[in-house]
């Protein structure tokens, strides 16, 4: 989950330069779009991180880029405030996209039995 929000945070912040508001929209459709529910999960795991420690990102990324190599332990140890629960759900691996990977087996399933 951590990748995930990591890569959410950084897909709102990196092009709000071009496009005032874009952040707030982008942020807004992750919380209220029933198909982003686990993005929003991460974004919002990753938001409460960063108010414990700005950089924890960066210093965990910075011992081991892996972001596998990223334990709940590590996280702890980084940023003492995060809750276990915290740190086990940024640790999470979650298929993020459900229906998606679903509908995508699916089509290749059936496209082998052409």
């Amino acid at each position: 989950m951590i990748e995930e929000g990591a890569a959410v945070r950084f897909s709102m912040i990196a092009p709000a330069f071009q496009t005032p508001g874009y952040a707030h929209y982008l942020r807004e459709w992750h919380l209220t779009e029933p198909a982003a529910a686990n993005y929003a999960e991460a974004l919002l795991a990753v938001e409460r991180l960063l108010e414990i420690n700005p950089e924890a990102i960066r210093v965990l990324r910075r011992e081991d880029p892996n972001w596998r190599a990223i334990t709940p332990e590590r996280i702890r140890a980084v940023a003492p405030g995060v809750s276990d629960e915290l740190a086990a759900t940024l640790c999470e691996v979650r298929v993020m996209r459900p229906d998606d990977e679903c509908e995508l087996a699916a089509q290749q399933a059936s496209s082998r039995h052409l």
